[in-house]
């Protein structure tokens, strides 16, 4: 959904007020944005990093960081356009930070074992079926039982 011609001359005039210290113009663009920000990171991320982190932090993080910027003037945006860019770069670099992050060898998330009423197990275990031991120990039993 892209921004009419008013709707991008307003934001352009939210920025300015913004930068001029004005909290409800930061309010007004947190609105405006934060919606396609958060479903746009929740896209890019796979299910297994999602269970991790929430998308709702990854934005709020990139709009900490865009406030932090825009206050101190350190974007620069001439273009009634180049805000949402720039919020999507944002967003996007803290998303991949947090892929990088959760997928280092140490904490990566395709190391990650699936526990069951306490129990852990891995799936490809699970998915190889019983093994030989584990069949004659269920004959085992289930001869003793009856």
């Amino acid at each position: 959904m892209l921004d009419s011609d008013k709707d991008r001359q307003d934001t352009f005039e939210l920025i300015e007020q913004l930068q001029a210290g004005d909290e409800q113009s930061a309010a007004a663009l947190f609105e405006r944005y934060m919606q396609r920000l958060t479903a746009l990171a929740r896209v890019r991320m796979s299910q297994k990093l999602a269970a991790r982190v929430d998308p709702d932090d990854i934005v709020m993080s990139a709009w900490r960081s865009f406030f932090v910027g825009a206050r101190s003037s350190r974007f620069s945006i001439a273009n009634k356009n180049d805000l949402w860019s720039l919020l999507v770069t944002i967003t996007l670099r803290k998303l991949y930070r947090q892929v990088d992050r959760h997928t280092a060898a140490i904490r990566s998330v395709d190391q990650e074992a699936v526990s069951i009423d306490g129990f852990e197990f891995p799936l490809e275990e699970l998915n190889q079926g019983p093994s030989p031991d584990a069949i004659v120990a269920a004959s085992d039993l289930l001869e003793f039982v009856m």
